[in-house]
Formats: C-alpha cells, structure tokens, sequence
C-alpha cells in the first residue's frame, strides 16, 4: 500500500486511510477545498479515472457553462417558446402547467383551424404526430379516406384484406 497521507491531488488533500476497501483498494479520507469530505480510493486518487473534488469541482464547471440544474429540469434546459408557432393544422398558444405523463414534456393549448382549443405536449407537436383537434381525421373517415389498418397494410394489401373479409362474412 502506498502512503498517500498529507499528498494534494488537485482539490483533495489525503488525510488518513480508512479500513474500507474497494475491489481490493484502500478507501482514504480526504478534504476538499470547499470544507467537505470525501472518500476515495486509491485507485480513483492515481489511476485513469482521476477524481478530483469531491463533487464540487463538477458542480462549479456546470454551472460556468450555463446547465446548472436550474428548476429541476434535466440538464438546466429552458423550455421552448413554441407559442404562435404553426404545426399542420394547430397554432401554439400557451404553456399549460400540465406537464406530460411519459417525458414531462410542456402540455401547450393549441388552437386547430376549426376553431377548437386542444391540449397538446410539445414533444408530440414538433415531432409532427399530432397535427389536429381530431377534425381532419374525422373529415378523411367521412370523405372514405383510408385510417388504422388501412393505412399501414397499403393500398395493393388493403384490397386483399377486403377481399378476405368479404369472404369471412360469406359475401364472396
């Protein structure tokens, strides 16, 4: 074991060994530069993977660069103003304070060309999956425009799938 006590190793300062070990390596005790105590492996004090803080030093660099964890959103992103902006059929109004169930993302009350308001994530907007309030959808439904199965079999496939439950039900 090598005596690392009383040594500097950028912020941390090596006070004593503990009886901890660390897949075979000695855990030591250190003070950082900010008052804290961390404890390190001799591995994590020499090695590749170089621990230089106790955290802080992390937590500093963050924060230079602008993503400190700012409201607790990841990252310390700022959400976007999509307000006013158009997608297909709906106008972005406003954030709601609805957030969404699976990736948190900003619920926004949008406005559609018929006239209706719909609450939609940002996330499914600018991905273009949600383009209406259900208006245009219903629109295709009554004009004969293909939906569900129709438009994921194609049109040579749905023919046949036709044909198949014309013969299901006796028709042929």
């Amino acid at each position: 074991m090598i005596n690392l006590a009383g040594e500097k190793i950028h912020r941390l300062t090596v006070m004593r060994p503990t009886q901890q070990r660390q897949s075979r390596s000695v855990i030591w005790e250190c003070l950082c530069e900010c008052g804290n105590i961390a404890y390190v492996s001799s591995r994590n004090l020499r090695g590749k993977r170089l621990v230089k803080s106790c955290g802080c030093l992390l937590k500093e660099n963050a924060y230079k660069m602008g993503k400190a964890n700012k409201g607790g959103r990841k990252g310390g992103r700022k959400p976007l103003d999509i307000a006013g902006q158009k997608f297909t059929y709906l106008t972005a109004l406003s954030p709601t304070k609805e957030r969404g169930l699976y990736n948190k993302s900003i619920i926004w009350r949008c406005r559609c060309v018929c006239g209706k308001i719909k609450h939609a994530p940002a996330s499914q907007l600018k991905k273009g999956r949600m383009k209406s309030c259900g208006c245009k959808t219903r629109e295709m439904k009554a004009a004969g425009g293909r939906k569900g199965m129709a438009s994921r079999w194609g049109k040579g496939k749905m023919k046949y799938f036709s044909e198949l439950t014309a013969w299901d039900e006796g028709e042929l």
